[in-house]
Protein backbone atom coordinates (compact mmCIF):
# COMPACT_ATOMS: atom_id res chain seq x y z
CA UNK A 1 0.00 0.00 0.00
CA UNK A 2 2.96 1.91 -0.29
CA UNK A 3 6.88 1.56 -0.72
CA UNK A 4 7.78 -2.15 0.00
CA UNK A 5 5.96 -2.12 3.39
CA UNK A 6 2.45 -2.84 4.53
CA UNK A 7 1.59 0.92 6.01
CA UNK A 8 -1.75 -0.45 8.13
CA UNK A 9 -2.27 -3.91 10.12
CA UNK A 10 -5.51 -4.07 8.17
CA UNK A 11 -4.03 -3.70 4.78
CA UNK A 12 -1.17 -7.15 6.25
CA UNK A 13 -4.36 -8.73 7.45
CA UNK A 14 -6.26 -8.02 3.84
CA UNK A 15 -2.92 -10.06 2.13
CA UNK A 16 -4.06 -13.16 3.78
CA UNK A 17 -8.17 -12.64 2.83
CA UNK A 18 -7.10 -16.06 0.24
CA UNK A 19 -4.97 -17.74 2.84
CA UNK A 20 -1.58 -18.59 3.28
CA UNK A 21 0.36 -21.44 2.27
CA UNK A 22 3.15 -21.52 4.88
CA UNK A 23 4.26 -19.51 7.78
CA UNK A 24 4.13 -15.84 7.27
CA UNK A 25 6.12 -12.95 9.77
CA UNK A 26 5.28 -9.61 9.73
CA UNK A 27 8.26 -7.67 11.48
CA UNK A 28 6.71 -4.06 12.98
CA UNK A 29 9.29 -1.70 11.57
CA UNK A 30 10.65 -0.26 15.21
CA UNK A 31 10.49 3.66 13.98
CA UNK A 32 7.19 3.20 12.83
CA UNK A 33 3.67 4.27 14.05
CA UNK A 34 1.85 4.83 16.25
CA UNK A 35 -0.87 3.12 14.27
CA UNK A 36 -4.57 4.63 14.26
CA UNK A 37 -6.67 1.65 13.73
CA UNK A 38 -8.95 -0.96 15.45
CA UNK A 39 -7.80 -4.43 13.91
CA UNK A 40 -9.40 -7.51 13.31
CA UNK A 41 -7.68 -10.57 12.40
CA UNK A 42 -10.55 -13.13 11.41
CA UNK A 43 -9.98 -16.96 10.69
CA UNK A 44 -7.15 -17.31 7.86
CA UNK A 45 -7.58 -20.06 5.22
CA UNK A 46 -4.24 -22.92 5.73
CA UNK A 47 -3.67 -20.91 9.25
CA UNK A 48 -1.90 -24.08 11.00
CA UNK A 49 0.37 -25.23 13.28
CA UNK A 50 2.83 -25.73 10.57
CA UNK A 51 1.76 -22.59 8.81
CA UNK A 52 1.35 -19.90 12.15
CA UNK A 53 1.26 -16.44 11.69
CA UNK A 54 3.36 -14.41 13.90
CA UNK A 55 2.96 -10.20 14.34
CA UNK A 56 6.53 -9.21 16.32
CA UNK A 57 5.91 -5.56 17.09
CA UNK A 58 8.74 -4.13 18.28
CA UNK A 59 7.68 -2.29 21.01
CA UNK A 60 5.32 0.10 18.30
CA UNK A 61 1.65 1.19 19.02
CA UNK A 62 -1.61 0.13 17.90
CA UNK A 63 -3.95 3.31 19.20
CA UNK A 64 -7.80 4.16 18.89
CA UNK A 65 -10.58 6.38 19.98
CA UNK A 66 -13.15 3.27 21.08
CA UNK A 67 -17.00 3.74 20.74
CA UNK A 68 -19.72 1.31 22.17
CA UNK A 69 -19.87 -1.09 18.87
CA UNK A 70 -16.39 -1.69 18.86
CA UNK A 71 -14.60 -1.65 21.95
CA UNK A 72 -11.81 -4.01 21.23
CA UNK A 73 -8.06 -2.53 19.85
CA UNK A 74 -7.26 -6.23 18.77
CA UNK A 75 -9.87 -8.88 17.93
CA UNK A 76 -9.24 -12.00 17.48
CA UNK A 77 -12.53 -13.07 15.33
CA UNK A 78 -12.37 -16.81 14.79
CA UNK A 79 -8.48 -16.76 14.29
CA UNK A 80 -6.45 -19.51 14.60
CA UNK A 81 -2.38 -20.01 15.57
CA UNK A 82 -1.80 -16.20 15.44
CA UNK A 83 0.84 -14.71 18.09
CA UNK A 84 0.96 -11.34 18.71
CA UNK A 85 4.17 -10.48 19.79
CA UNK A 86 5.54 -7.15 22.05
CA UNK A 87 3.02 -4.88 20.94
CA UNK A 88 1.55 -1.76 22.69
CA UNK A 89 -2.31 -1.53 22.49
CA UNK A 90 -3.97 2.28 24.12
CA UNK A 91 -7.40 3.46 24.09
CA UNK A 92 -7.55 7.24 24.04
CA UNK A 93 -10.88 7.01 25.41
CA UNK A 94 -12.61 7.79 28.93
CA UNK A 95 -15.78 5.70 28.22
CA UNK A 96 -14.70 2.55 26.43
CA UNK A 97 -12.14 0.13 25.81
CA UNK A 98 -11.28 -3.81 25.39
CA UNK A 99 -7.06 -4.33 24.85
CA UNK A 100 -7.57 -7.88 23.17
CA UNK A 101 -10.92 -9.26 22.30
CA UNK A 102 -10.96 -13.45 21.83
CA UNK A 103 -14.28 -14.46 20.35
CA UNK A 104 -15.94 -16.96 17.52
CA UNK A 105 -14.01 -20.22 18.79
CA UNK A 106 -10.37 -18.52 17.92
CA UNK A 107 -7.95 -21.28 18.99
CA UNK A 108 -4.29 -21.78 19.17
CA UNK A 109 -3.13 -18.32 19.64
CA UNK A 110 -0.99 -16.18 21.91
CA UNK A 111 -0.66 -13.20 23.25
CA UNK A 112 2.98 -12.63 24.57
CA UNK A 113 4.75 -10.04 26.36
CA UNK A 114 2.76 -6.96 24.89
CA UNK A 115 1.51 -3.47 27.29
CA UNK A 116 -2.22 -2.86 26.98
CA UNK A 117 -2.81 0.58 28.87
CA UNK A 118 -6.19 1.59 29.19
CA UNK A 119 -5.77 3.60 32.15
CA UNK A 120 -7.09 6.94 29.97
CA UNK A 121 -10.44 4.50 30.30
CA UNK A 122 -12.33 5.93 33.46
CA UNK A 123 -15.53 4.37 33.40
CA UNK A 124 -16.46 1.93 36.37
CA UNK A 125 -19.55 0.12 33.99
CA UNK A 126 -18.04 -3.16 33.69
CA UNK A 127 -18.17 -4.14 30.14
CA UNK A 128 -16.84 -0.84 28.77
CA UNK A 129 -13.04 -2.06 29.83
CA UNK A 130 -11.10 -4.67 30.02
CA UNK A 131 -7.69 -5.72 29.43
CA UNK A 132 -8.17 -9.46 27.54
CA UNK A 133 -12.29 -10.50 26.74
CA UNK A 134 -13.06 -13.74 25.68
CA UNK A 135 -17.10 -13.06 25.44
CA UNK A 136 -20.06 -14.08 22.51
CA UNK A 137 -20.65 -10.49 22.49
CA UNK A 138 -18.74 -7.41 21.09
CA UNK A 139 -20.25 -4.77 23.93
CA UNK A 140 -20.28 -7.03 26.97
CA UNK A 141 -17.80 -8.41 28.40
CA UNK A 142 -19.79 -11.67 30.58
CA UNK A 143 -21.85 -12.90 27.30
CA UNK A 144 -20.73 -16.98 27.36
CA UNK A 145 -20.63 -18.52 24.07
CA UNK A 146 -17.56 -21.14 22.21
CA UNK A 147 -14.87 -18.47 22.21
CA UNK A 148 -11.59 -19.74 22.36
CA UNK A 149 -9.34 -22.55 23.04
CA UNK A 150 -5.28 -23.32 24.04
CA UNK A 151 -4.94 -19.57 23.93
CA UNK A 152 -1.81 -18.49 25.88
CA UNK A 153 -1.96 -14.92 27.47
CA UNK A 154 1.80 -14.79 28.67
CA UNK A 155 4.25 -12.13 30.09
CA UNK A 156 1.92 -9.24 29.34
CA UNK A 157 1.55 -5.75 31.28
CA UNK A 158 -2.18 -5.01 31.74
CA UNK A 159 -2.58 -1.25 32.89
CA UNK A 160 -6.16 0.36 34.44
CA UNK A 161 -9.87 -1.09 33.10
CA UNK A 162 -12.42 -2.36 34.98
CA UNK A 163 -11.14 -5.44 35.17
CA UNK A 164 -7.64 -7.32 33.28
CA UNK A 165 -8.83 -10.39 32.11
CA UNK A 166 -11.97 -11.76 31.92
CA UNK A 167 -12.51 -15.13 29.98
CA UNK A 168 -15.86 -16.87 29.34
CA UNK A 169 -16.74 -20.29 27.31
CA UNK A 170 -20.56 -21.44 27.54
CA UNK A 171 -21.93 -24.68 29.55
CA UNK A 172 -22.11 -26.49 25.47
CA UNK A 173 -18.50 -25.01 25.08
CA UNK A 174 -16.27 -24.93 27.76
CA UNK A 175 -13.17 -22.83 27.06
CA UNK A 176 -10.47 -25.27 27.17
CA UNK A 177 -6.83 -25.14 27.88
CA UNK A 178 -5.81 -21.49 28.00
CA UNK A 179 -2.68 -20.44 29.99
CA UNK A 180 -2.87 -16.73 31.66
CA UNK A 181 1.12 -16.65 32.92
CA UNK A 182 3.42 -14.49 34.03
CA UNK A 183 1.42 -11.18 33.41
CA UNK A 184 1.56 -7.98 35.59
CA UNK A 185 -2.42 -7.22 36.23
CA UNK A 186 -2.47 -3.50 37.80
CA UNK A 187 -4.32 -0.45 38.75
CA UNK A 188 -8.23 -2.27 37.38
CA UNK A 189 -11.16 -0.51 39.50
CA UNK A 190 -12.17 -3.94 40.40
CA UNK A 191 -11.11 -7.66 39.32
CA UNK A 192 -8.01 -9.36 38.53
CA UNK A 193 -8.64 -12.04 36.46
CA UNK A 194 -12.20 -13.86 36.34
CA UNK A 195 -13.14 -17.30 34.89
CA UNK A 196 -16.32 -19.00 33.92
CA UNK A 197 -17.27 -22.14 31.84
CA UNK A 198 -13.03 -22.53 31.67
CA UNK A 199 -12.19 -26.37 31.87
CA UNK A 200 -7.83 -26.71 31.74
CA UNK A 201 -7.01 -23.26 32.54
CA UNK A 202 -3.65 -22.28 34.02
CA UNK A 203 -3.30 -19.41 36.03
CA UNK A 204 0.16 -18.94 37.10
CA UNK A 205 2.72 -16.76 37.54
CA UNK A 206 0.59 -13.67 37.47
CA UNK A 207 1.64 -10.39 40.25
CA UNK A 208 -1.81 -9.21 40.84
CA UNK A 209 -2.26 -5.52 42.59
CA UNK A 210 -3.56 -2.59 42.65
CA UNK A 211 -1.47 0.04 44.12
CA UNK A 212 -1.69 3.26 41.88
CA UNK A 213 -5.32 3.56 41.78
CA UNK A 214 -7.27 6.30 43.37
CA UNK A 215 -11.15 5.75 42.49
CA UNK A 216 -12.15 1.53 43.31
CA UNK A 217 -14.65 -0.54 44.12
CA UNK A 218 -14.11 -4.41 46.07
CA UNK A 219 -10.95 -5.62 45.22
CA UNK A 220 -11.02 -9.04 43.50
CA UNK A 221 -7.69 -10.86 42.06
CA UNK A 222 -8.91 -13.93 40.88
CA UNK A 223 -12.60 -14.92 40.67
CA UNK A 224 -13.27 -18.56 40.18
CA UNK A 225 -17.10 -18.76 38.53
CA UNK A 226 -19.71 -21.29 37.36
CA UNK A 227 -18.90 -24.09 35.63
CA UNK A 228 -15.09 -24.50 36.02
CA UNK A 229 -13.70 -27.79 36.23
CA UNK A 230 -9.47 -28.42 36.55
CA UNK A 231 -8.90 -24.99 36.70
CA UNK A 232 -5.20 -24.34 38.59
CA UNK A 233 -4.76 -21.26 40.24
CA UNK A 234 -0.81 -21.50 41.32
CA UNK A 235 2.08 -19.51 41.99
CA UNK A 236 0.82 -16.31 41.64
CA UNK A 237 0.98 -12.83 43.79
CA UNK A 238 -2.18 -11.08 44.88
CA UNK A 239 -1.50 -7.84 47.14
CA UNK A 240 -1.52 -4.01 47.74
CA UNK A 241 -4.97 -3.43 47.43
CA UNK A 242 -6.06 0.37 48.42
CA UNK A 243 -2.33 1.67 48.73
CA UNK A 244 -3.68 4.76 47.24
CA UNK A 245 -7.08 4.30 46.99
CA UNK A 246 -9.44 7.49 47.89
CA UNK A 247 -11.82 4.95 49.31
CA UNK A 248 -9.95 3.01 52.63
CA UNK A 249 -12.86 1.20 53.74
CA UNK A 250 -13.88 -1.37 50.99
CA UNK A 251 -13.92 -5.11 50.60
CA UNK A 252 -10.40 -7.27 48.96
CA UNK A 253 -10.72 -10.72 48.35
CA UNK A 254 -7.64 -12.42 47.26
CA UNK A 255 -8.93 -15.68 45.53
CA UNK A 256 -12.60 -15.91 45.14
CA UNK A 257 -14.13 -19.61 44.10
CA UNK A 258 -17.95 -18.34 43.44
CA UNK A 259 -20.81 -20.72 42.85
CA UNK A 260 -18.24 -22.88 41.09
CA UNK A 261 -18.75 -26.62 41.68
CA UNK A 262 -15.97 -28.95 40.15
CA UNK A 263 -16.66 -32.62 39.19
CA UNK A 264 -15.22 -34.90 40.98
CA UNK A 265 -12.14 -36.12 39.31
CA UNK A 266 -11.84 -32.24 38.02
CA UNK A 267 -11.22 -30.79 41.06
CA UNK A 268 -9.83 -26.87 40.81
CA UNK A 269 -6.55 -26.43 42.69
CA UNK A 270 -5.54 -23.31 44.13
CA UNK A 271 -1.58 -24.00 45.58
CA UNK A 272 1.72 -22.32 45.95
CA UNK A 273 -0.19 -18.40 45.75
CA UNK A 274 1.16 -15.26 48.07
CA UNK A 275 -1.26 -12.98 49.12
CA UNK A 276 -0.25 -10.16 50.95
CA UNK A 277 -0.29 -6.43 52.00
CA UNK A 278 -4.18 -6.17 51.92
CA UNK A 279 -4.04 -2.49 52.90
CA UNK A 280 -7.33 -1.14 53.20
CA UNK A 281 -7.79 0.61 57.09
CA UNK A 282 -11.13 -0.13 57.54
CA UNK A 283 -12.34 -2.91 55.31
CA UNK A 284 -12.98 -6.47 55.29
CA UNK A 285 -10.19 -8.65 53.97
CA UNK A 286 -10.57 -12.45 52.61
CA UNK A 287 -7.64 -14.13 51.58
CA UNK A 288 -8.66 -17.24 49.92
CA UNK A 289 -12.85 -17.51 49.81
CA UNK A 290 -14.52 -20.22 49.11
CA UNK A 291 -18.75 -19.49 48.41
CA UNK A 292 -21.05 -22.65 46.87
CA UNK A 293 -18.11 -23.68 45.27
CA UNK A 294 -17.48 -27.87 45.80
CA UNK A 295 -14.41 -30.04 45.23
CA UNK A 296 -11.52 -27.02 45.25
CA UNK A 297 -8.06 -28.24 46.67
CA UNK A 298 -5.72 -26.00 48.59
CA UNK A 299 -1.80 -26.45 48.75
CA UNK A 300 0.82 -24.72 50.14
CA UNK A 301 -0.58 -21.19 49.76
CA UNK A 302 0.43 -18.29 52.16
CA UNK A 303 -1.82 -15.51 53.42
CA UNK A 304 0.05 -13.08 55.07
Amino acid sequence: TGGSNFQTFAAAIAAMNCGIQGAVVFNVNAASGPYNEQVVIPQIINASAVNTITFNGNGRTIQAVPVSATRALLKLDGADYVSINNLRLVSQDATYGWGVHITNIAENNSINNCTIDLSATTSTTQSNSAGIVASDSTTSVTTTGNTGHNNTISGNTIIGAYQSIIMHGNSANPSMNNIVSNNTLRDFYATGVELTYNNGTILSGNNIERAGRNAVTTFTGIEIGAACNSVSVNANRIHDTHTTAATQSGTAYGIYLNGSDADGGTENIISNNLIYNFNSLTGTQYGLYKSSSNNVWYYYNTVI
